[in-house]
C-alpha cells in the first residue's frame, strides 16, 4: 500500500540537515525550554514570600501595615512549620519584637544573622521559626 500522507503527524517533524541537528531541534531545544519555564515559575511563585522576610528587620520604629501584612503572609505560609498557638500571639509577639528595638539601649539589627542572636528563644518563639 502506498503512503498518502506527505508530512509525518504523529511525532515531531522538523527539518535538520543531521541527526544531531535534528535531536537538538527535537528534544534538547524543547526540554530547555520547559526546564527554564519550570524554574522561573518556581520562583516568581515564592518571590512575595521570599521579599516578606524582609518584615523581620525592625527598622526602629512601630511596624506598619506594610510589615504586618508581609508577616501575616509568613505565617500563613509556614502554618505547619511554626508551633500552634494561634495568629494572635504571633501578631503580639511580632510588635513586641519591634517594640524591643524602639528603646535605645537596643541596637538595631543589621542583617538575619545578628536578629537571631538577638532573638530570645522563649519569648519570640514564632520568629525564631521563620529565622531557622
Amino acid at each position: 500500500m502506498p503512503r498518502l500522507t506527505k508530512n509525518q503527524t504523529k511525532r515531531c517533524n522538523v527539518p535538520a540537515e543531521n541527526e544531531e541537528e535534528y535531536y537538538r531541534r527535537a528534544i534538547f531545544i524543547p526540554w530547555l525550554d520547559s526546564f527554564i519555564n519550570n524554574i522561573s515559575d518556581l520562583f516568581l511563585k515564592h518571590k512575595c514570600i521570599i521579599k516578606s522576610f524582609k518584615c523581620l528587620l525592625p527598622t526602629g520604629n512601630s511596624p506598619n501595615q506594610t510589615e504586618k501584612s508581609q508577616y501575616l503572609k509568613l505565617l500563613e505560609f509556614y502554618k505547619n512549620d511554626i508551633p500552634e498557638n494561634g495568629v494572635n500571639p504571633a501578631v503580639a509577639e511580632f510588635d513586641l519584637w519591634y517594640k524591643k528595638f524602639q528603646c535605645p539601649n537596643h541596637s538595631l539589627p543589621h542583617n538575619a544573622i545578628d536578629a537571631l542572636n538577638l532573638c530570645n528563644d522563649t519569648l519570640f518563639e514564632t520568629l525564631l521559626y521563620l529565622y531557622f
